[in-house]
Formats: C-alpha cells, sequence, structure tokens
C-alpha cells in the first residue's frame, strides 16, 4: 500500500527470508562463519538455535546464497512434522533422487550411492532441516544413522540443523547421545543490542531503494527496541507498520507518536503489552506508557476534552458574530513587510525601475515589485453578499498568499515560490495597485533580477522531474482550485497545493492532471551555466568541470574549457537524469545541473 508514496522498490520489512535482507550483525556474521566452515571443512553436523524471529532461516538463505551450486548440492527440508521413512522421503527428493519406495534400506542405498558419486566428483553435499525442534527422538535418531554415510577421510553429507531452543534441550536426552557428540559445529543466535536497532532499520531501508529520505527519530529507534526486545521479525513487524501509518498521515518522519499508535495497531489498540516476564515468545515487549505516567496521561486527556469544548463554544460565538457582520467590510490586519533593498525589474511598458544588485551576490535581495506609472483611480467597491476572509495579497495561517481575483493568481503564485526560496518580498506595491496594473509586469523578466531563471514545461512529469515547487497553470475546472496553483510537496501521488483563491489543500495527482494546461519551474541559477556552449572557456566551465569529475563523469583536465570530454561529460549526465544525450547545456540541462550542484533549495519530495 505505502510503496509508492516512499519510492520502494520493494517492501523493506517483509517477514520472508530474504537474504539480501540479511543485517550481519556481529552474531550473525559468527554464525555465518560458523556455517561455511562445517561445511567447507566437511564437519558432518551443524546446529544453528535462536530464538523465534532472530533470522535463522534468513542467515541460511544467506548461506546458500555463497554456495557455489555447481560445487556444492543442497537440499533443504522445511516441514519437520515427519516419520523417519517420510523424512528420507523427503531427502532424496530433495536432491532430484528416486523417492517412491517404502523401503528404508531402498532408499538409503539410493543416498548413498549418490553421496559417493558427487564426493569422486569433489562435489560437497549439504542437508539442512529446518525447524528441527519439532523432529521427534527417532526420527532424529534416523538423520544419525544417515550420517553414518562416509569415507574413511569424510563426511559425505553435512547435515545442518536448524531450530529453536528447544533443539537444545531434545539433544541433550540420554537416547540421543551419539547424536549430540556428532554436532561439531554449534551456534546459537541472540536478539539484536539496542545500538544495533537503527543500523538494522536503516539498512533495510537502502536495500527496498526508498526514492525520498525516511527519517526513523532517535526516540523511535529506543521505543521499537523497547516493544521488540531486539528480535528482527518483531522489528520488522513494528517498523512496517511504523510505515503504514507514516503514508496515512503524509509524512516521511517516524516520531514517537508514530512507534506507539503502530505497536497499538498491532496488538489491539489500548491493550497492554506483554513486558519482560509476560507474554509469549512471539509478543511484544514492554507497556505503551510506563506505569507512573499513566495517571498524568489520563488527565493530559481529560485537560484535552475540556479544551475542545471551550474550542468549538467560542466557534460557535464567533459565527454568530461573523453572521451579524453580513455586508461589512471585515477588518483585516495586514503584517508589516519586511526589510528589503528594492530591486530592478522591467514594468508592462519595458521601464527599468531602481538598480538591480549584481547576479551572484551573496545575500538574497528582496523582491519589490514596481507599480504601473500611471495612478489608478480609486474605486468604489461594489457590496459582497458574503464577507471575505482575506483581502489581496494577505497570508493565511496556512503561509498561503491569498487574493480574490482570478487575473492575480499567477503573480501570486510567483510571490509564493519565491518566499518558499525565502526571499523577502515587498507586497505594498501589489497591494496598491489595481488587477490590471499587475497583470502587465513581465513575471520572467522580473524574477531574473534576482538571478532566477523559469523553466517551462508543457507536462507535469517534466516539472515534477526538477524536484522544485511547480507553478500549475489549470483549465478552472479542477474541483476546489482556481487558475493557477503552486504544487509545494508531493507525498506519493498526493500533492500538497498552495492555491491563492482557495487555500492550502491536498490534491490527487489524478484529479488534476487532465486540467494542466502548462507548468513553470522557478530555480536560482548559481553557477550561472545558462546559455554556456561547446569552445568557451571560463570559469564557469571549470566549476562545472570540477563538478563532474567530482560525480565521475569527467577524467580531463579542469582547465575551463569546454571541448568534447566536457560536452562527453554532460551526456552521461543527461543519460543518468533520462534527459536527450545531447552534451548541449539546454535550459534543462543548465537547471538540472545548478540544482544538482547546489543542494541547499525548496524540495518537492523531501
Amino acid at each position: 500500500m505505502y510503496l509508492q508514496f516512499y519510492g520502494f522498490k520493494e517492501a523493506p520489512f517483509n517477514l520472508t527470508p530474504d537474504s539480501k535482507f540479511l543485517f550481519l550483525s556481529h552474531r550473525h556474521q559468527e554464525a555465518l562463519a560458523a556455517l561455511l566452515f562445517g561445511v567447507q571443512e566437511r564437519k558432518g553436523f551443524i546446529c544453528l538455535t535462536g530464538e523465534i524471529g532472530c533470522g535463522k532461516t534468513t542467515l541460511c538463505r544467506a548461506l546458500l546464497a555463497q554456495l557455489d551450486p555447481e560445487q556444492v548440492k543442497t537440499a533443504v527440508v522445511l516441514n519437520s512434522y515427519l516419520t523417519d521413512l517420510e523424512l528420507l522421503k523427503t531427502i532424496n527428493e530433495g536432491f532430484g533422487l528416486p523417492a517412491d519406495s517404502d523401503s528404508k534400506k531402498v532408499l538409503l542405498d539410493v543416498l548413498n550411492e549418490y553421496l559417493v558419486d558427487e564426493f569422486s566428483q569433489g562435489h560437497n553435499v549439504v542437508l539442512i532441516i529446518d525447524e528441527a525442534q519439532n523432529l521427534r527422538p527417532e526420527t532424529l535418531e534416523q538423520i544419525r544413522m544417515i550420517s553414518n554415510l562416509e569415507t574413511e577421510t569424510a563426511k559425505l553429507l553435512q547435515i545442518i540443523l536448524v531450530g529453536q531452543p528447544e533443539l537444545r534441550r531434545t539433544l541433550s536426552l540420554p537416547e540421543l547421545e551419539q547424536l549430540n557428540q556428532r554436532i561439531t559445529v554449534r551456534y546459537h543466535i541472540t536478539a539484536l543490542d539496542e545500538k544495533e536497532i537503527p543500523d538494522y532499520i536503516k539498512h533495510r531501508l537502502s536495500v527496498a531503494e526508498p526514492q525520498v529520505e525516511v527519517n526513523f527519530a532517535p526516540l523511535s529507534y529506543k521505543l521499537i527496541f523497547h516493544f521488540s526486545r531486539g528480535v528482527p521479525r518483531r522489528i520488522n513487524v513494528i517498523c512496517d507498520r511504523c510505515l503504514l501509518v507514516g503514508y496515512i498521515q503524509g509524512t516521511f518522519e517516524i516520531d514517537d507518536k508514530i512507534v506507539h499508535r503502530a505497536v497499538n495497531e498491532v496488538r489491539g489498540e489500548n491493550q497492554a503489552i506483554a513486558g519482560p516476564t509476560g507474554g509469549g515468545s512471539g509478543s511484544l515487549a514492554g507497556p505503551l506508557l510506563p506505569a507512573p505516567n499513566r495517571a498524568l496521561w489520563v488527565l493530559m486527556r481529560l485537560g484535552l476534552a475540556v479544551l475542545a469544548v471551550i474550542i468549538i463554544t467560542s466557534g460557535v460565538y464567533f459565527g454568530i458574530w461573523l453572521a451579524g457582520r453580513q455586508g461589512e467590510a471585515p477588518a483585516v490586519r495586514t503584517a508589516a513587510a519586511p526589510a528589503a533593498t528594492p530591486i530592478a525589474f522591467p514594468t508592462g511598458e519595458g521601464e527599468i525601475i531602481e538598480n538591480a544588485p549584481a547576479p551572484g551576490s551573496s545575500p538574497t535581495p528582496a523582491f519589490t515589485p514596481a507599480p504601473s506609472p500611471t495612478p489608478a483611480a480609486t474605486a468604489t467597491p461594489s457590496p459582497s453578499p458574503t464577507p471575505y476572509l482575506f483581502e489581496n495579497w494577505q497570508n493565511d495561517a496556512d503561509g498561503v498568499l491569498r487574493v480574490r481575483v482570478a487575473e492575480l493568481c499567477e503573480p501570486a503564485a510567483y510571490v509564493m515560490i519565491l518566499q518558499l526560496w525565502d526571499v523577502p518580498v515587498d507586497l505594498s506595491v501589489f497591494k496598491s495597485a489595481t488587477p490590471e496594473q499587475v497583470a502587465k509586469y513581465d513575471l520572467s523578466a522580473m524574477v531574473e533580477q534576482i538571478n532566477f531563471r523559469t523553466i517551462n514545461a508543457d507536462k507535469l512529469n517534466d516539472a515534477l522531474s526538477l524536484d522544485l515547487p511547480v507553478l500549475v497553470r489549470l483549465d478552472g475546472r479542477a474541483e476546489g482550485l482556481g487558475s493557477c496553483s503552486v504544487i509545494d510537496s508531493m507525498r506519493g501521488e498526493v500533492f500538497e497545493m498552495l492555491d491563492p483563491t482557495h487555500g492550502k489543500k491536498m490534491v490527487r495527482r489524478q484529479d488534476i492532471e487532465s486540467h494542466v494546461l502548462g507548468c513553470v519551474v522557478l530555480y536560482r541559477d548559481q553557477e550561472n551555466l545558462t546559455g554556456l556552449v561547446q569552445g568557451e572557456k571560463s570559469e564557469r566551465v571549470r566549476k562545472l568541470q570540477i563538478w563532474l569529475a567530482g560525480q565521475g563523469l569527467y577524467t580531463g583536465t579542469t582547465d575551463g574549457q569546454f571541448g568534447d570530454m566536457t560536452r562527453e561529460a554532460i551526456e552521461k549526465f543527461q543519460t543518468r537524469l533520462g534527459l536527450p544525450a545531447t552534451g548541449a547545456v539546454d535550459p534543462m540541462t543548465a537547471a538540472q545541473l545548478d540544482i544538482s550542484m547546489n543542494p541547499r533549495r525548496p524540495r518537492l519530495y523531501s
């Protein structure tokens, strides 16, 4: 369900024993080394034990992955509830041998002939019996008899018994003394330490290759260890549910609240979870809240309930007051504009107002639009049947720059994107101008005065690929959105949109994609790569060569000469991003290069 949201190639916390997800703690490293040693040195009997969910089966899969199938023939018995005859049949079937006979002697003769033949070819043969704690003593004795198939110098068959701690107790029975003495390699896996929990979780996340950064808070690791007691399978169960809760809440940050909710959902809401002395081996450990704090927790919830009543009551009175003000213009308090150094930009008539800073100057200049030179006549507002909550050019509580006129949507969207880049914008001129005057502003030209560039894209996918806020022009038929909005962030297939006329909205991609007329992306041209051409020799080429070399794409000298090797490096960069490999620094390539070279920026996905 959540794979697309995080961009995983596969679920990171599946309970299946997938060896590529194996986290090699120092115990698992030792266990794997012990298994390899026992097989390679033909030690005969090997015993691997551990608590439920500690990774025994996954470890055996990892062992099989490291063995050369041409040199080591293997068979795995997964069903251990077998009689001694059924076990012999299962072993022969595992090695591809005839298993139709009901005679133990015939089955053993077939197996012995196979083992001798493999040994004569220099091959090794390994039998793994999982869940061996379920085997009855008489069946284990049958396995000992199988191990008698040997030469004077070597064991023909290496048998690995894998099971829970009960297997050790079974092997210690007096009637199994002969078998117990033949086990020359033993290892018992224990749970992970608390300090290993972060590495375990990060390892599994990285193997699943998420397209966003998934962060578990430090306290989350402590809670996961507390509830799981360090058992990998329990960790997987909790983390899988944490990712589901994160998906539901639309966040990539897994904090302690999400862990508590995940554990409650796994074990049943508000159900106490067995502590260290209670619950079965498969239960999650520890109460959800420390006992001394439960009374405080009840008081907090009671206080929140009282607060909710107060808020609801206040809302009712506010609604009555607002209804009584029908037809009146609301009193709107406008925040003071930040201190700003006005900069130049072309107006609709092509005039240049004041002095522009040098491109690339380190402090971010304030953006102050210039009014139209013709003063606007004072208009008499027509009465509105319903009072507006926001005036034009006012930020609401969510930080969305609101306007009441459709013609102002696109200028407001441009301003919001600049605000997302932490560019202070003086709104006083916008507020004093008419919509007609604002419509004359050359928006692309004015942002260039503060060293920004615009990328126009017909397709939404192309705009989203830049991982920057996207200005989206819409056909006006998308439900709950105006003619122009800003995609501020993206969670899976859900956009967070800042709409100047409707406010902040969570919108599914499929609900707006057919209404998109075009997109605009703004990026800061910090490296001044726009217009870069082959044959140029300059400092900006040298900086680009240094960066490309650091990415392993350029192997020439960083002499600032845009030659064939630089072009080939750019082609490799374009191929990496799925762009046409032309080697030319076109607008999209210039944008992608600049964005990659300067990671400090607003991001769409993280």
